[in-house]
């Protein structure tokens, strides 16, 4: 069996008000605190997503849906995670 590698995909829905969308698969990467534009939501299919709120670091495992309002972001480190992510801007 092979490894995970990491692997993005991005892309617009026209038909959707060129809604945002993100398919990714995350092994090693990691985020930096940051700032979301608009509002996201994204569902971990596989693995597991360990992300600091509050000051306190929780898991996310396969199967959590997650919701991202605008101004609300951490560090995140991604543990072998394939998760799908709907972004919407606002004016977009």
């Amino acid at each position: 069996m092979q490894p995970r590698q990491e692997a993005t995909k991005f892309w617009h829905d026209t038909t959707l008000n060129n809604l945002e969308l993100l398919r990714a698969t995350y092994v090693t990467h990691t985020f930096a605190p940051h700032v979301h534009e608009g509002y996201a939501i994204g569902v971990i299919d596989a693995g597991a997503e360990v992300f600091r709120y509050r000051g306190a670091n929780h898991v996310a495992v396969a199967g959590s849906l997650q919701a991202l309002t605008e101004r609300v972001g951490s560090a995140m480190v991604r543990i072998t995670v394939e998760q799908p992510v709907l972004d919407s801007r606002p004016g977009s």
